[in-house]
Parts: C-alpha cells; sequence; structure tokens
C-alpha cells in the first residue's frame, strides 16, 4: 500500500529525531519544544490499533484480524498500524460485531 503524505511526513519526523537528539526538547533559551507541534497534528488523522479497537468495541487481535483480512485499510508505520479516522467511521456504520453469521435481510 503506497504511503499517503501525512504518513511520509511522519517517517521524516522519525528521521530528523534519529539524526538530532535534541529533536522534541525544551529549548533552554526560548522555553519551545522542538518538533512536537508538527509530530502532534500530523497524526490527528489516524488511530493507532487500541483506540480504533476502542472504537468499535472490539478486541484489538480481532481488528487486527479484520485489517489482515483486508476488510479495514491500515497503514504499518513503526511497527504499528495507523488507521484513518473517516475511513474506520466508514466501515464502523455498516459493522456488527456479533459473532458469526449475521442474518440475510431480505425486502419482503
Amino acid at each position: 500500500m503506497p504511503l499517503d503524505n501525512n504518513v511520509r511526513a511522519g517517517v521524516s519526523l522519525l528521521i530528523a529525531y534519529a539524526l538530532d537528539p535534541f529533536f522534541g526538547r525544551q529549548d533552554a533559551t526560548t522555553g519551545r519544544v522542538n518538533g512536537t507541534m508538527a509530530a502532534s497534528r500530523l497524526f490527528e488523522d489516524y488511530y493507532d490499533l487500541v483506540e480504533a479497537a476502542r472504537e468499535l468495541d472490539i478486541h484489538p487481535q480481532s481488528l487486527r484480524r479484520l485489517i489482515k483480512q483486508k476488510k479495514i485499510p491500515a497503514t504499518m508505520f513503526a511497527g504499528k498500524y495507523l488507521i484513518e479516522r473517516d475511513k474506520l467511521e466508514m466501515f464502523k456504520a455498516n459493522y456488527d460485531p456479533r459473532p458469526g453469521r449475521k442474518p440475510i435481510r431480505r425486502l419482503l
């Protein structure tokens, strides 16, 4: 799955953190934190696996199974699944978390 711009920017932030030991730390002269505002805004449109499972009211392992079955689109980033909020909301509108086969609805 190709990475979208937000994930690419997140990769850039991780590389910046790896290369700059002071990334994300408070500057003594200005009092500002270096890079944390950009990182917090970057992932506000995404849920991680646990947050998304909580939103769907299912176990995280069940959500991981749905991702592997390609029922929910997710991106692997830094060893974690990231799920877009709007795509999760679309999935949640039609998802029935009850186990077993679901009855077929007939129009009659």
